[in-house]
């Protein structure tokens, strides 16, 4: 799977979703490899959230899974539009390290891998 997204309205959650549909997969994100702002997850969870939030988390409902376990705060901003500039990018397993690494060093130091793609299961997205 090659694939490319810019993290806008669709929040992470929207924009893994139609990556995972066009390929016919399910996307498995990592909470904890997640790169999030400092203090936003807490914010999200004293009721800073926007419309957008729910909008997406309405569409999506029936399209992803998140694990029980998941603070949150951090299901929030998983849904929530308000970020910019983030991609996200899919590229097979075995380039995801060199990928991460090449980025880092041209000057991206928030780069990371947040998940892996799977064989396509009951939704298009896990939150794990």
């Amino acid at each position: 799977m090659h694939a490319c997204s810019d993290v806008t309205g669709y929040g992470l959650l929207g924009h893994a979703q139609e990556m995972a549909s066009g390929s016919d997969v399910t996307l498995v994100l990592e909470s904890k490899t997640l790169p999030v702002l400092y203090g936003a997850a807490s914010l999200a969870e004293r009721g800073y959230v926007t419309g957008g939030c729910q909008r997406n988390r309405d569409y999506l409902g029936d399209k992803i899974t998140v694990a029980p376990s998941i603070r949150a705060g951090l299901v929030e901003v998983a849904f929530d539009p308000q970020t910019s500039g983030g991609l996200l990018i899919a590229v097979p397993r075995a380039e995801a390290d060199a990928l991460v690494k090449a980025l880092r060093a041209g000057g991206i130091e928030t780069a990371v891998t947040v998940g892996h793609a799977v064989a396509h299961q009951n939704v298009w997205v896990q939150l794990v």
